[in-house]
């Protein structure tokens, strides 16, 4: 498996869940981008 593929998941894996645990404001916004930023990164790795 490739390494850098798995440090993605694992980061979102995490984001994720911390995402989930947040009230909305601006701490779970930035969450948020940083699970989209990790999602782009995700598809140009497995193009």
């Amino acid at each position: 498996m490739n390494l850098r593929l798995y440090h993605i998941n694992r980061q979102f894996d995490l984001l994720s869940i911390r995402a989930a645990r947040c009230k909305s404001g601006q701490c779970r916004d930035s969450l948020l981008r940083r699970i989209e930023c990790l999602n782009v990164a995700h598809h140009f790795i497995l193009d």
